[in-house]
């Protein structure tokens, strides 16, 4: 019962933290402020540590929105176009990070915690926004970039980023409390295969979502060097986790699975030349 309570209040705070960012400062920091006293008086529960700080929560929901808001509303100028990238770049990664932890919270009350929102996912996906930003920099201060070039990559990375976006959570919504940010090799009593919606489409619509988002970031930032090392390390990573994934799944459900991956194909219908080499079927 305490789970689910901490997870119904790390939702609310997460959520209010994304309506603060977008009101005056002084809203935001009234808002921390009672967050910080509610955390105060939560005592004597396993939710006081650090990584389940509603305050901690609120704050990161907070200030990954207001910078992103901010800069858009300061920055944003169509008649400079490495303005607009940079804007819906910072828009696109608060939107990220933000609806995975509202989706733990939502849908695992027991597992969410500061970890949810995969800012420290993997010391790859670290590097990898270190050399995006670093590319952007350089580009930026030395004027390099091609407006005719730009024309074309960002209204395709801009889709790609929308549509994986919609495509990821409309993955974890399907799921539910079947999907987790982390395989599970000890199965369940609510473990179920889910074989309906956006799975009938391909085994790992979340994987899909994600490749089609990380990539298009990087279109439309139109950045050929990031560009190639997110695709190279999507394609690398994604394949060989699907095929632990499906050995797992295949464990646990044994002939359902079987007959699932000889149906639905791990990612959508003339997408699965994304992956490294075919998953193993």
């Amino acid at each position: 019962m305490i789970f689910e309570m901490e997870g119904k209040w790390a939702f609310a705070v997460g959520v209010a933290g994304v309506v603060a960012a977008g009101l005056p400062m002084a809203v935001g920091g009234v808002g921390l402020v009672g967050v910080l006293v509610w955390d105060w008086m939560r005592t004597g529960t396993e939710a006081n540590t650090l990584s389940k700080s509603l305050s901690l929560n609120f704050l990161t929901h907070y200030c990954l929105c207001r910078v992103s808001f901010l800069a858009t509303s300061l920055y944003f100028d169509t008649s400079y176009p490495c303005s607009t990238s940079v804007c819906l770049y910072l828009l696109t990664l608060a939107v990220y990070h933000c609806s995975e932890h509202l989706c733990t919270a939502y849908y695992h009350a027991d597992k969410v915690t500061w970890h949810s929102f995969l800012l420290d996912q993997s010391w790859h996906y670290g590097l990898a926004m270190l050399v995006s930003f670093m590319e952007l920099a350089v580009r930026l201060y030395f004027g390099l970039y091609s407006q005719l070039l730009w024309t074309a990559s960002f209204p395709l990375g801009t889709v790609c980023v929308a549509v994986g976006q919609v495509i990821r959570i409309g993955a974890e919504v399907n799921a539910g409390r079947n999907f987790t940010h982390v395989i599970s090799y000890s199965k369940q009593p609510s473990h179920t295969l889910v074989t309906t919606g956006l799975y009938s489409l391909c085994r790992h619509p979340g994987y899909f979502g994600w490749f089609l988002w990380s990539v298009g970031t990087q279109v439309m930032l139109c950045s050929p060097i990031s560009v190639v090392l997110f695709f190279y390390a999507s394609r690398v990573f994604f394949t060989d986790r699907i095929d632990n994934e499906d050995d797992t799944l295949r464990y646990f459900f044994r002939a359902d699975f079987q007959r699932y991956q000889a149906e639905v194909p791990a990612f959508p219908k003339g997408f699965n030349w994304l992956l490294a080499a075919p998953a193993r079927e």
